[in-house]
């Protein structure tokens, strides 16, 4: 609420309530294992060329579909909550663009199913959609909607390193999907679409210098005719 009112950024560096600190101002440590040294890159070039071989539209939305996921990682620890919720949009970007399924959820969870490469984490495609829409209809929805956080589980799972922790939520036993694990999911299946593209099709559009060229832009008209090479002002434009 503050930061509505003044207008401005907080950065709350701890939380302690009765001089004990909250596990929220200590739970930065569960993420450190996303702090690291990379050594060896896959190769760019290659999934570059993937990026620019798909149609505009699809390329967009993937470009902000990593958008959105930098956007959740950087907030990783800080505002799990929030992390979890732009992770699902990361997917809606673009299975609400490319699956044919009539529901959100329904898309969603089959975009994953489509492109995710690596479906060891659980036994069968049952457990997948109902995780999937556990954290579609609880975690998403439940942000969305209502205003809910997540589950304390989350966090309980994601500091032992598991994919879900089983607990008791309005007297109903659920599996609360860890959100290291979910992150995981969410990666491994963007770079699993980017992958599904044959770039041997001949068509190679620098999308990243056509999509900067947008960025910024204000389409505004002059009052009177302009003519090349010339200087124009706020006086020359109408903007009102």
């Amino acid at each position: 609420m503050f930061i509505i009112i003044l207008a401005s950024r907080l950065q709350v560096e701890s939380l302690m309530l009765n001089s004990i600190n909250t596990p929220e101002a200590n739970q930065m440590s569960v993420y450190n294992n996303y702090e690291t040294i990379i050594e060896n890159l896959p190769d760019m070039d290659m999934l570059i060329k993937k990026l620019m071989s798909k149609d505009a539209d699809i390329a967009k939305q993937f470009m902000r579909s990593c958008e959105v996921y930098r956007t959740a990682m950087n907030i990783l620890g800080e505002n799990n909550t929030l992390s979890y919720f732009l992770l699902t949009i990361a997917i809606e970007c673009l299975s609400n663009k490319i699956m044919p399924n009539d529901g959100s959820c329904d898309r969603f969870v089959e975009f994953i199913l489509k492109y995710l490469p690596d479906k060891s984490s659980l036994s069968s495609e049952s457990d997948w959609r109902e995780f999937l829409k556990e954290i579609y209809y609880n975690h998403r929805s439940g942000f969305t909607h209502g205003g809910k956080d997540i589950p304390n589980a989350v966090l309980l799972a994601d500091r032992l390193n598991r994919t879900y922790v089983k607990n008791v939520i309005d007297g109903k036993e659920v599996r609360t999907p860890g959100l290291k694990w979910f992150e995981s999911v969410v990666r491994q299946t963007l770079v699993g679409f980017l992958n599904s593209t044959d770039n041997d099709t001949g068509k190679i559009i620098d999308y990243f210098k056509e999509f900067s060229l947008e960025s910024g832009r204000i389409n505004i008209r002059a009052k009177v005719p302009l003519k090349a090479n010339q200087f124009v002002t706020t006086k020359d434009v109408d903007l009102d």
